[in-house]
């Protein structure tokens, strides 16, 4: 399991404000993924959106599809 520590610069040291533990909580056919992170200071989830290496945090995972739809190619349903 992944684990990301973001940290914020305070004088000369760096401090954390979040250790992320991410969640795998949706895929695509394209290759997409959605993970979850919980923030450290129990600040709620946040959920990180990436297509090809383009990854956009966002608040819920609502808004998280919708940025992942926007990033991936759109794929036309075959006519039968």
């Amino acid at each position: 399991m992944a684990m990301l520590v973001y940290c914020v610069k305070i004088d000369k040291c760096l401090h954390p404000i979040m250790a992320l533990q991410a969640v795998l909580v949706h895929s695509t056919a394209q290759g997409g993924t959605i993970h979850k992170f919980t923030a450290k200071q129990g600040e709620g989830e946040r959920f990180l959106g990436c297509y090809l290496g383009t990854c956009k945090f966002s608040n819920n995972i609502t808004e998280a599809t919708a940025d992942l739809a926007s990033l991936e190619p759109s794929v036309k349903k075959s006519e039968a």
